[in-house]
Order: C-alpha cells, then sequence, then structure tokens
C-alpha cells in the first residue's frame, strides 16, 4: 500500500542509467538483442524463455477475451455463486478515515525510525528502515480497515476473505491475468511511446534503487524486498484496494464508477505519472475479477503473479546491462 521508500538517484542508479546507454549503443551496433546476446548464452536462454512466456501469455490472453465476449455462458459459470459481499458495514466516509489516520502514523512512525537512527541506530542502513517503515505503514493501514470493518459489526469475510473453492478461484487469478495483460501491454506501449516522443524520463519504482544497492553487500534486504512486492504487497495491497475501497466506492456510486475510482486510486497510489495508466488499467481488471468473484484470492494471485513476472523482467534487464 505505501510506496513511500525514500531514493534520490544514487550513485547505482547513475551507473544503471549509464549502462543502459551504453547497451542501446552495443545493441544498435551490433545489429539487435539477439546478435549482442549471441555470445552470452545463458542470458540468451533466459531472454528467450521470458519473451517466448510473455507472448504467450498474451496470445492466450487475446483467445480468453475473444471466448468471453462470445459465449456468454461462460461469463456465467466464472461468476461466484455466492455473490459478491456487500460492505454493508462501512462507507467513503470510512475509506478517507482511514487514509487520514495512515498518512498521520506513516509521518508519525517515519519520524520515530528517523529518531531511534540518530539516537541508538546510527549504522543502520537507510534502505533497511526505509523497509521497516514501509512494512509499518502497510500493517497499519490494514490494521484500520479491520478497525472499521469491525466496528460497524462485520468480519474479514466481508473483506473477500472466504473458506472453500481454494483451487478454483487460484486457476480463475490466473486465467484473469492472462486476460487483463493484453489490455495492459497495449497501454503500457502507448505510453511509452508517448514518453519517447516527450523524451521523458519515467522516475523507478524506489524498490530499484535497493534491489541495486542491496544486492551485494546484502542478500537478506533482497530477500525481504522481494517478499514485500511479490508476496506481502499484492495481498495486503488487495484487502485495502479491492476489498475495502471498492465496495464502498460501489456502495456510494454503483459498479461502474466504483471499479473506475477504486482503479484510479489503486493508479495513483504508486505515485508514478508514467506508470498510471497501465496500473490503472490492472487495477479495473481486479475490480471487475473481485466483483465476478465475491473473493480475494483470484485478485491476491492475478497481482502476485503481475509482479513476480515485472520482477523477474528487471533482473533480466540488469544481467543484461552489467554484461554491457
Amino acid at each position: 500500500v505505501s510506496k513511500t521508500l525514500p531514493g534520490s538517484g544514487s550513485a547505482a542508479l547513475q551507473q544503471l542509467q549509464a549502462a543502459e546507454d551504453r547497451l542501446k549503443e552495443e545493441i544498435k551496433q551490433s545489429g539487435g538483442v539477439q546478435n549482442f546476446l549471441a555470445d552470452k548464452p545463458a542470458l540468451l536462454i533466459i531472454f528467450n524463455v521470458l519473451t517466448l512466456l510473455l507472448i504467450g501469455i498474451i496470445c492466450l490472453g487475446l483467445m480468453i477475451n475473444f471466448i468471453w465476449f462470445t459465449r456468454p455462458g461462460l461469463r456465467e459459470r466464472f461468476r461466484s455463486l455466492a455473490g459478491p459481499p456487500k460492505a454493508r458495514t462501512w462507507s467513503v466516509s470510512s475509506v478517507f478515515k482511514g487514509i487520514l489516520l495512515f498518512i498521520f502514523s506513516a509521518v508519525l512512525s517515519g519520524l520515530l525510525i528517523s529518531y531511534l537512527k540518530g539516537r541508538f541506530l546510527p549504522a543502520a542502513s537507510q534502505n533497511l528502515l526505509a523497509l521497516v517503515h514501509t512494512t509499518l505503514s502497510d500493517f497499519l493501514v490494514i490494521a484500520f480497515v479491520i478497525y472499521f470493518v469491525r466496528r460497524g459489526g462485520g468480519s474479514l469475510r466481508d473483506l473477500g476473505f472466504r473458506t472453500g473453492g481454494f483451487l478454483k478461484d487460484l486457476g480463475r487469478g490466473f486465467l484473469a491475468y492472462m486476460a487483463v495483460i493484453p489490455y495492459f501491454f497495449l497501454v503500457l506501449f502507448a505510453v511509452a511511446l508517448l514518453a519517447y516522443y516527450l523524451t521523458y524520463q519515467p522516475p523507478p519504482h524506489p524498490l530499484v534503487e535497493i534491489f541495486l544497492e542491496e544486492e551485494k553487500r546484502s542478500p537478506f534486504l533482497i530477500g525481504y524486498s522481494l517478499f514485500l512486492a511479490c508476496v506481502a504487497g499484492p495481498f495486503l495491497e488487495e484487502i485495502f484496494f479491492r476489498g475495502f475501497c471498492y465496495y464502498a466506492f460501489k456502495k456510494r456510486w454503483g459498479v461502474s464508477w466504483g471499479m473506475v475510482l477504486s482503479a484510479a486510486f489503486f493508479a495513483s497510489s504508486h505515485q508514478n505519472i508514467f506508470a498510471f495508466f497501465p496500473i490503472f488499467v490492472l487495477g479495473i481488471g481486479l475490480s471487475y475479477l473481485y466483483e465476478k468473484r465475491g473473493a480475494l484470492l483470484p485478485c491476491v494471485v492475478l497481482h502476485i503473479v503481475h509482479n513476480t513476472i515485472f520482477i523477474g523482467y528487471f533482473f533480466l534487464v540488469k544481467e543484461i546491462l552489467a554484461g554491457s
């Protein structure tokens, strides 16, 4: 939920950007990525496998979308018989109260961590403290969510937690990801093209600097960062944005606007103009999936798969840049 990790153009990031410029020139001189990687067989295999995987996912996604729009009966079978939670115990005002409490607690915890570092932990890694702050902030916002739900007499089931249908929900999450990924890449390509013509360099995600700086000196921080990005983050974000926000918005403005507003809120929380529209598309897909299935698990699966693929792609690109 929190995207407040600090970072301001570290030396590691500057080196990566310089390597990217060199790589572009080397690829241009060698006549393409395949030729550039010809003398790096391991990277070439990984690159080809990942490329084929992405192409396969996109093709399957197009097939799923075609079947989805031409076979109405499948849409009904996809929908959960139990139906979505009704969100009777909280409203939009609860969402805004939760956001205000989150901001207050994030600032307070940030000041506390800064004090502890200056007073007792002067040698502590700034990246470690940043991850601690992010973790604390994320779990605090979920605690506020549960508080508002419980205060109204609700339960975790009202947030989309349910028993039964585990394997079916797991499969629905994978299928939904393949269905949404063609739209995601289409919008991502359009945004990247626009950024290219505007000569806009999008800022890197804060975790990128941690990956670059801590890769050799702290495997623990790398592992913990991966856990946050690929497991804990998607799980906590789905509780907040789909389980809590979407149904509050839906209750106030209806299904369509609930999806749009929760997806826009989800995309804006990543604090990146370049990434807003692709993540907005992902948020629409997640809200639609939650509306149809009435459970968080398929959304969490979709979110985990997406983050894992893109982080894997980042490390592949980093190795290629390092090889340049």
